[in-house]
């Protein structure tokens, strides 16, 4: 498993089908989650919305996993909390059959104890001919007007999905400019397209 990013693979599509449901959540404190989140060069060509309602990519997830859907809603919508969020992961993981993907998702559990939604969730795209950086990786840049000082340990939660599974994965940013509220993350081939969201440590 690499270090800067803890999987839950295929736990969504494994244990939907029996019935449970993922509740993601935003939380309020100091920052209340914002849908401004831009791609910081104009002409790299990715594209960051809020506006996905009518997207085949948000067709897709009402049609494969409206739960997830609705999740989806419920967090640009402001009405869960992470604790909620983070009690249907671990029903989740009650559920799992396969060892490793069930490790997976309690790490990536545990990185999300305590933390908060920031921003909205917003669809991504990233070109296919977009170049690749020194890494071989896909390196975009965001602007996240809602990071202050009290937000620590930033991290992106991406929904997606890889091949005909969705999919939940945290990654932890490459580069963060706090004078410019800029985050710079990298992704892999697979990472592209999908939804995301900033999550973080509100300091008190």
């Amino acid at each position: 498993m690499k270090l800067r990013q803890k999987f839950m693979v295929c736990a969504l599509a494994a244990v939907m089908t029996v019935g449970s449901v993922v509740n993601v959540s935003a939380a309020g404190l100091n920052n209340s989650p914002t849908a401004d989140v831009t791609a910081s060069d104009p002409d790299s060509g990715v594209t960051v919305s809020n506006d996905f309602a009518e997207t085949e990519e948000f067709a897709d997830i009402q049609q494969v996993m409206p739960e997830v859907a609705d999740m989806i809603t419920q967090v640009n919508e402001g009405t869960m909390e992470m604790d909620a969020f983070i009690e249907e992961l671990n029903n989740i993981v009650a559920g799992i059959e396969d060892e490793e993907v069930k490790a997976a998702m309690e790490e990536a559990i545990k990185s999300l104890d305590g933390m908060t939604f920031i921003t909205d969730f917003n669809l991504m795209n990233i070109p296919e001919d977009m170049e690749k950086n020194e890494n071989d990786k896909y390196e975009v840049t965001f602007n996240v007007p809602s990071i202050t000082d009290q937000t620590q340990n930033i991290k992106l939660l991406l929904i997606n999905k890889e091949g005909e599974v969705y999919g939940v994965k945290i990654i932890e940013p490459k580069d963060i400019n706090w004078e410019t509220k800029e985050i710079t993350v990298e992704f892999d081939e697979l990472e592209t397209n999908g939804f995301i969201s900033f999550v973080a440590d509100i300091a008190e």
